[in-house]
């Protein structure tokens, strides 16, 4: 998603991303330069590295168990509501309404498009749409739906770097809800199928 969402935005190191963060939080004081000092003395790839683990661990582990209500519901009830149909069509339905499923809290909060939230219900849809292809495959392989509670919990965990390395991008492009997201699970769904 990084190298997608750099064709719409120039990315930015961690450490300076921070820096933004601290100023814009704390202002110009000894507060921020304190804080500031310290993040300076982190090399930007280990905060990037650590930033990418540590969602990723969360996403395993605390993040799958907040996920697994939702992907109880999605990819074990509706599936087997649905067995009678193919990958694609049960996709695209249970994406639709999982998608749907968000839209008051992206309508009335924000959530994931801040500045879009019309536009972001229907980016919702679509993002839910091409993860849920991508959950509903693991799924399907394993008889289980505990990877798609940790696929789920894992992009919710790492979904976030892209707000990191890209602060000036939108969340309609670059984030891993907009455009440089859907083409990233564009790309993975598209080498699965040639899998």
């Amino acid at each position: 998603c990084a190298g997608i969402a750099s064709l719409f935005v120039e990315p930015v190191s961690m450490v300076e991303s921070i820096r933004m963060q601290v100023v814009a939080t704390l202002g110009d004081t000894p507060a921020a330069e304190e804080a500031l000092k310290e993040v300076m003395a982190v090399p930007s790839w280990v905060m990037g590295l650590g930033a990418i683990l540590s969602g990723l661990v969360a996403g395993a582990t605390i993040n799958a168990v907040a996920a697994f209500g939702e992907e109880y519901g999605w990819r074990n009830y509706l599936v087997g509501a649905l067995r009678h149909k193919k990958l694609l069509p049960a996709s695209l339905f249970i994406g639709a309404v999982w998608g749907i499923w968000h839209a008051p809290m992206i309508l009335l909060m924000g959530h994931n498009y801040p500045n879009d939230r019309l536009l972001g219900v229907g980016l919702m849809v679509v993002m839910c749409i091409l993860l849920g292809v991508l959950e509903l495959y693991f799924v399907i392989k394993s008889g289980s739906v505990y990877p798609s509670a940790i696929i789920h919990g894992a992009f919710n965990g790492i979904s976030g770097m892209t707000v990191l390395w890209f602060p000036t991008g939108s969340a309609t492009t670059t984030a891993m809800t907009g455009l440089a997201g859907f083409a990233a699970l564009v790309i993975v769904i598209a080498a699965l199928w040639l899998y």
